[in-house]
């Protein structure tokens, strides 16, 4: 096996034996890379895919990572904004109910104070007197 590699440096020259060895370091080689799973053995799988593959891979996979955390809290920042929207919504809605309901006993009151009065008022002698009963049915009616 020496005696290769001696006689390879003999023919080659060391610098361009250097260059090569760079070149199959940085580049990968052909043959190595088409096998199946090579990629994943730590030390012969750079060598078969070569530095610059390797690189690029990890490269791409921290963009990646980076770009699913930007969409995730964009995405976060979205759902947050409408929760937002909804309540406030929410609470004017209900502002507006307490209003009506407001309103609503303010009429209920004036219309109870009026059917007061005109009970009092009725002194006629035309037959229809009111009970007990009809004034409960009239106030809660």
């Amino acid at each position: 096996m020496s005696a290769v590699i001696v006689a390879i440096l003999r023919a080659l020259g060391i610098p361009l034996c250097i260059f090569l060895g760079m070149l199959g370091y940085y580049e990968g080689m052909p043959v190595l890379r088409d096998i199946p799973y090579i990629g994943v053995i730590p030390i012969v799988g750079e060598l078969a895919t070569g530095r610059v593959a390797s690189e690029s891979a990890k490269a791409a996979a921290a963009a990646r990572a980076g770009y699913v955390e930007l969409s995730e809290k964009t995405a976060l920042q979205a759902q947050l904004a409408e929760e937002r929207r909804s309540r406030l919504r929410a609470s004017q809605l209900y502002d507006e109910a307490q209003k009506r309901a407001t309103a609503a006993a303010q009429a209920n009151r004036i219309a109870n104070e009026k059917l007061d009065k005109d009970i009092n008022k009725d002194t006629g002698s035309d037959g229809a007197v009111w009970g007990a009963d009809d004034l409960d049915w009239l106030s809660n009616h």
